[in-house]
This record gives structure tokens, sequence and C-alpha cells, in this order.
């Protein structure tokens, strides 16, 4: 089952796989603790 979520520290890897070029690592940390990203999952994991 899919499932949109906010993205969270554990995510770091994951996010940076995809989108290295565009953001740093503040910004990322700014999405986390402001609630601005998000990830979609199917079941758990992130796709």
């Amino acid at each position: 089952m899919f499932k949109i979520r906010y993205v969270a520290e554990i995510d770091k890897e994951f996010w940076f796989k995809f989108d290295d070029s565009h953001f740093r690592e503040h910004e990322f940390e700014l999405k986390v603790r402001h609630k601005q990203g998000y990830i979609i999952c199917n079941g758990e994991h992130p796709i």
C-alpha cells in the first residue's frame, strides 16, 4: 500500500541518492525540521 509521509533524518541517504546536485545538507535538515519534504512509500520502503 502506498503512503506519503514527511521526510525524516533516516531518509537522508535515500533523498540525496536522487537529488544530490540541488540540495545541501543544511537544506535537507530544514526540510526535516519544518516538515517541508515528503517521501512516498510502498509499504515501509521509500520509492
